[in-house]
């Protein structure tokens, strides 16, 4: 999947925000491919970090629940 950012307006929303966009293509009513921006989002580099961290925390504990099942075998 390929990602383009745009930044958001700061007059609207803090400065620190992203728009992130999904790259699609779409027929015309005509049938042409059209390639159109697909917004999937608002995000800042700190919440994606925090989700991030979250993400990692679950895998952490999840390999360590495999770990405990393969030391029973």
């Amino acid at each position: 999947m390929s990602l383009i950012a745009k930044q958001i307006n700061q007059e609207v929303v803090d400065n620190d925000y992203f728009e992130l966009f999904t790259i699609e293509t779409v027929k015309d009513i005509d049938g042409n491919d059209v390639t159109i921006p697909r917004s999937i989002g608002q995000y800042s580099l700190a919440q994606l970090e925090q989700e991030k961290q979250s993400y990692l925390t679950a895998i952490a504990s999840i390999e360590e629940k495999e770990t405990a099942i393969n030391n029973l075998q």
